[in-house]
């Protein structure tokens, strides 16, 4: 109830113009008051979800495909698309979000007629929006029922004037001539035999791949200049393996047979080669999804089975959507989320995979799904196929071979600021000059710039093998945050160290440098909030010194203006160093 009464203070003092410190008739300088706030930090449910969002993996599902919808009846929504987690999954449904995390569902978008060539196991939607004609395909795999193709899946697509669907089947004669009815997929492998780059020669016997050789994981894709691709993965019915493979589309009906390419080797960072990756991949690489940047095209893919807690989204990289790709090492970046393997005691999250990403104006997330299956909350802390859906934010990074990699701030089971366009208030750590001190022995130092730089550069570590520094520093810690000109500040996040033995326990004081205007006067002062305590327990493992990372610190009050911010750490007695992963001040 503490800090419900510290809102309710704070919201009555500001609405009043007393901010504590009453009137300000007679002068500027209010010198130093309290600011009344809110942790974010009692019951497991007890947050501001209107600032905040945490994975709690309400809505049951995987495979989640996510698109922002940018014109008509839902301009502005986000639109989710997954497998239903069920046996038979005969059916696709939709869900929308304005925050993508508080999900409503819509319909059930899609459902196969009885003729159609594949009536379950509707596994994986793609789903895009194509501006050229303004409509939404939907791209599914589903296991064939004709005579002979038992367990066989194979793709299909559907077509709709909305994201809500209904999709329907399409039929047709598609731009190869082919008639495509209820009872034919959209795509033949078999028409792919004589591709210069099918890698599989025994695949090419017609009965073999009736019988044994599936196609899961459609994800389609349109290039800068306008062409079209259809990514999907070979399963392994016939193969020691799956793999993840490509072919160019004419239009959304009609796949160009000839370009059909395999794209990645088990076990290999590129086809043909003899390096291995870093992070096993067991049998597996799924789910692929590309983006584009920069002229560099991005595969990235799910490693592992969906029950491992090892399951992870991994990238590679090329100069062409038809490839080659080069699949980037752990220790370069490669991994854009997933569980630290390097520190397999964690027991907070799992089975993080079979993703997309979705822009929200500039800011970049991953929609993913996490297994429920958390020791931290007493279970057995192993995949279970109970799975729900789970969104972080990603950033762009240079890795030290001067190349950008996808990186997620992820993944998270804390409270985490929604997206930007939902809550009206931004990061604006990315706009101040950082600055620190550090107090050993009673001799103050200051802290250089590229270290302080890593406190406001958007990035969280997550792993002990990473690309992602953090600041450390010892002793009494100062930490300024300043800005030219006064900003209007909603809520700071303190992000603590990845490192057990680098982690803060408490945040010694905040100190806000504001004005406001009272009775008509402007009135300039220091709000300072005093000893906040950082929740060691529930975001670590005390027993075994291992941290429960991305876990912040949170300190919500009514809007104020401001123009600086100092936070100062104490290190604690015994321990080398502090370690703070990210500092995000949320605002306008």
């Amino acid at each position: 109830m503490k800090k419900f009464l510290y809102m309710i203070v704070a919201t009555l003092m500001f609405a009043s113009g007393l901010f504590v410190f009453g009137g300000c008739a007679e002068q500027t300088n209010l010198g130093v008051v309290e600011l009344p706030y809110y942790d974010e930090e009692d019951e497991k449910t007890d947050y501001n979800n209107s600032l905040f969002y945490r994975n709690d993996l309400l809505e049951t599902g995987a495979d989640p495909c996510v698109i922002k919808v940018t014109e008509g009846e839902y301009k502005d929504w986000f639109f989710l698309y997954g497998t239903t987690d069920t046996a038979s999954c005969t059916a696709y449904a939709c869900w929308k979000s304005k925050d993508l995390s508080n999900w409503q569902a819509v319909s059930i978008c899609f459902s196969p007629e009885s003729a159609s060539w594949g009536q379950a196991s509707l596994w994986a939607p793609g789903v895009i929006y194509d501006p050229s004609d303004g409509k939404y395909y939907l791209f599914y795999s589903a296991q064939n029922s004709a005579s002979g193709y038992y367990k066989t899946k194979y793709l299909g697509m559907a077509v709709s004037d909305s994201p809500a669907g209904p999709f329907v089947q399409y039929t047709g004669v598609n731009g190869n001539g082919d008639e495509i009815t209820l009872g034919d997929p959209i795509f033949d492998i078999r028409k792919a035999a004589d591709a210069p780059f099918f890698q599989t020669d025994y695949a090419k016997e017609t009965e073999s791949y009736k019988k044994n050789t599936s196609f899961i994981d459609a994800c389609p894709f349109i290039d800068s200049d306008g062409s079209k691709y259809l990514y999907m993965c070979r399963s392994r019915n016939a193969h020691s393996s799956n793999i993840i493979s490509v072919v160019k589309m004419t239009d959304w009906a009609t796949p160009d047979y000839s370009t059909y390419t395999e794209l990645t080797t088990l076990d290999r960072t590129m086809l043909g080669g003899s390096i291995r990756p870093e992070r096993s991949e067991t049998k597996i690489n799924e789910a692929p999804f590309m983006t584009e940047r920069n002229g560099k095209y991005y595969l990235t893919f799910s490693i592992n089975a969906t029950t491992d807690p090892e399951y992870a989204v991994m990238q590679a990289v090329g100069d062409s959507p038809m490839g080659p790709f080069t699949k980037v090492q752990e220790s370069e970046g490669g991994l854009v989320i997933g569980i630290d393997y390097m520190n397999n005691e964690w027991d907070h999250v799992l089975c993080c995979g079979s993703h997309a990403f979705v822009m929200d104006g500039d800011e970049m997330w991953i929609v993913y799904h996490q297994d429920r299956n958390r020791a931290s909350e007493g279970l057995s802390g192993v995949g279970s196929n109970n799975r729900g859906f789970a969104c972080d934010r990603v950033n762009w990074v240079t890795n030290q071979n001067g190349l950008e990699v996808l990186k997620a701030n992820g993944p998270t089971t804390s409270p985490q600021p929604l997206p930007s366009s939902y809550t009206g208030y931004k990061n604006l750590a990315r706009e101040a000059k950082v600055t620190a001190t550090q107090t050993v022995d009673g001799t103050t130092t200051d802290i250089d710039e590229a270290t302080c730089k890593l406190l406001n550069d958007g990035l969280v570590r997550f792993h002990e093998i990473d690309i992602i520094d953090e600041f450390y520093a010892e002793g009494v810690v100062a930490v300024t945050l300043t800005f030219d000109d006064y900003v209007t500040a909603r809520s700071l996040v303190i992000y603590n160290s990845c490192m057990f033995d680098s982690a803060f326990y408490r945040v010694a004081r905040i100190d806000f440098g504001f004005r406001k205007e009272i009775d008509g006067k402007m009135c300039y002062g220091t709000a300072r909030i005093n000893d906040m305590y950082y929740n060691l327990e529930k975001y670590s493992q005390l027993d075994t010194g291992v941290m429960r990372p991305g876990a912040p610190l949170i300190a919500e009050f009514d809007e104020l203006q401001i123009n600086s911010v100092t936070i100062t750490f104490v290190c604690p007695d015994g321990q080398e160093n502090i370690g703070v992963s990210e500092i995000m001040l949320m605002g306008k």
